[in-house]
């Protein structure tokens, strides 16, 4: 994903409600959250960081674990 027409294109096409789900990861380019309001984006990349370090610590733990389908 390039451009941020790509990245709608990708939720349509995947049927994600960007309400529900406010943050996204992408190859190369990083993490991209966003809000209601500026401090609600900001809470969300926090969220997303805590979850990213939850989940590397679980591998650390348990290298064969699986990503959630």
């Amino acid at each position: 994903i390039s451009s941020f027409e790509e990245l709608v294109q990708a939720f349509s096409d995947h049927k994600i409600d960007s309400n529900t789900t406010p943050a996204i990861l992408l190859l190369h380019n990083g993490a991209y959250t966003w809000g209601q309001t500026p401090d609600e984006a900001v809470n969300n990349a926090k969220y997303l960081e805590e979850i990213a370090s939850l989940a590397y610590l679980s591998l650390q733990i348990d290298p064969g674990l699986l990503p959630y389908k």
